[in-house]
């Protein structure tokens, strides 16, 4: 056989440690007819550095909800006008009653409920303002009120959501609502409240779109906007002149298509219902909403559409060659301002664990809401003997930081987790083209273990070979020479577990008598060989050749 070993001349001066850089190795002489050239290696090379969905940001359309209140003594008579507008273009709506007036009139209510327009709670009474009223109270107020209006209807595990009276709430009111099951409250949100840790709220002083106070409980906010450099929330109570009112309205609506946020606005069966003119300026503006491609819809509709994550999508080539990078594109929707969007990647080939791929890398991302691509560049390992598909998995979770805002921190407990504790995954799997240097006895990382491989001479394809094929044969004769002649000598066979060992299926020639051999085609160009420290061009015949040693540096192909 031929041999071409690392760095010949290093190892005749090879100084007596124990442990060696890979640079150093050991020369075995002759044994039998074999010579065998190979290293004894250290052990530290060095240090490295749902279901698819296909979206358009632009496309996606504006949510409208129009809040109804429906609150006092005849307001019975006028409601239906306003909410014939909304069915007139196929819209439906959220209407808040008050307990008093379910308690008064629960025919209206049911009949409001069975027309598909969904059904919350307005306090008990109009007027009252829960901030004057101790916990307590305030738990008996509330709880007075749910019970009225969710016996007015048919499906009362379907009111859960609430609106104080004008819009006066504090702490206790959050809390009371989240110990009774509701999922939101609508109101103002100033960035004061204990709960606003969100950076772009912050930095706007107040809470502009649906705000997950938890998973399950929203703060749902009141569209505004700016009159006489005031914020004005967009309440039929708050603007008289009905045109001024429809300008405002339009004016919002466009802000809101570059932002995707939804449009809260609320109007009073006992106001806009009666207003002819106010009547009017919702009908154009519904008309409008309707021809921009918008949507009418209840608070259930947003409370769901505001996922973290949506329209997560993972995609690669379908086939790579071992050792060779890839890219892998990450596409997702972000529908929040405030979180942190982490995104982890882990690969494994069958039976293997999950592994984190880049280690080095964390993909944080701390977008406006919007349409995100991000791509990774990823590095095919080798395969284990026998396998050739390699699955990617990209996770993703959207939180707030418990280290604030832009956290990356490798300690922050809200990283995904694989193989699927995350918001979002999505997977590739990768058909590995078989490499030209195939693993046989892995030990370790190529960095950190003397690497060897075995490529059979032309002359196995010579011979007949009884019962066996020329491969086999090679196979069988390369298991002899590790198991039997570097297994057994020293001190080759005491540091086995510091080798790996590979071979090609692809013949080579050695040249006899000379220290020339021919390796496959463009060998120490292929990412599966270039880091070989040792090849051994087995013969099927035996040589007395007495082949000569060569330098093959790996690092003149790097």
């Amino acid at each position: 056989m031929c041999y071409f070993p690392n760095s010949w001349r290093i190892m005749q001066n090879m100084p007596n440690n124990k442990i060696f850089n890979k640079k150093i190795g050991l020369f075995l002489g002759i044994v039998g007819i074999l010579i065998v050239a190979l290293m004894v290696i250290g052990l530290v090379k060095g240090n490295p550095a749902g279901a698819k969905n296909s979206f358009n940001w632009e496309d996606k359309p504006v949510m409208v909800n129009v809040q109804v209140d429906l609150e006092k003594e005849g307001d019975q008579f006028v409601v239906d006008n306003i909410l014939k507008e909304i069915e007139k273009y196929n819209g439906h709506t959220t209407v808040f009653v008050t307990g008093e007036f379910a308690l008064a009139h629960p025919d209206v209510v049911k009949n409001i409920e069975a027309r598909g327009h969904e059904i919350a709670v307005h306090g008990w009474q109009k007027g009252e303002d829960l901030t004057l009223l101790d916990a307590r109270g305030q738990l008996e107020l509330i709880q007075k009120a749910f019970s009225a209006v969710r016996n007015a209807v048919d499906k009362p595990e379907e009111v859960v959501d609430f609106k104080p009276q004008g819009y006066k709430f504090n702490d206790n009111t959050i809390r009371i609502l989240q110990e009774i099951g509701a999922k939101s409250i609508s109101g103002i949100f100033p960035c004061q409240e204990s709960f606003c840790k969100c950076w772009y709220a912050q930095q706007l002083g107040k809470i502009t779109f649906p705000y997950p106070i938890t998973n399950e409980f929203w703060a749902i906010p009141i569209s505004e906007v700016k009159i006489d450099f005031r914020d004005i929330p967009l309440d039929d109570e708050y603007i008289d002149n009905p045109q001024d009112y429809l300008n405002y309205l339009i004016e919002k609506y466009n802000q809101q298509i570059q932002t995707k946020d939804p449009l809260i606005i609320s109007v009073h069966a006992s106001i806009t219902g009666v207003d002819k003119e106010k009547l009017n300026s919702l009908s154009q503006f519904l008309d409008y909403v309707k021809n921009k491609n918008g949507k009418i819809a209840p608070l259930d509709s947003i409370r769901h559409f505001t996922a973290y994550i949506t329209n997560f999508d993972v995609t690669g080539p379908s086939s790579a060659s071992p050792k060779e990078e890839i890219t892998v594109t990450v596409k997702y929707t972000a529908n929040l301002y405030c979180p942190d969007y982490r995104f982890l990647v882990v690969g494994k080939y069958p039976g293997e664990d999950w592994k984190i791929v880049k280690p080095e890398e964390k993909y944080c991302h701390f977008p406006y809401i919007g349409d995100y691509t991000f791509n990774i560049k990823i590095k095919i390992p080798l395969p284990p003997i026998g396998e050739n598909i390699y699955t990617i998995r990209v996770l993703g979770r959207a939180s707030y930081s418990i280290y604030g805002y832009g956290s990356c921190r490798d300690d922050d407990p809200d990283w995904p987790n694989p193989p699927e504790d995350a918001d979002v995954w999505d997977e590739i799997t990768i058909e590995v083209k078989k490499p030209l240097c195939i693993p046989y006895i892995i030990n370790g990382s190529d960095e950190r273990r003397k690497d060897v491989v075995f490529v059979p001479d032309e002359d196995y394809w010579e011979r007949k070979w009884e019962g066996k094929t020329p491969l086999e044969k090679f196979l069988e004769d390369m298991k002899h020479k590790i198991d039997k002649r570097l297994g057994e000598v020293s001190p080759i066979k005491e540091n086995m577990n510091r080798f790996n060992f590979y071979y090609t299926e692809v013949p080579g020639n050695a040249i006899p008598y000379t220290d020339i051999g021919n390796l496959p085609a463009n060998f120490w160009k292929d990412e599966s060989c270039r880091f070989a420290d040792t090849v051994i061009i087995l013969h099927a015949d035996v040589f007395n050749d007495g082949c000569g040693l060569r330098d093959i540096n790996p690092k003149r192909y790097k």
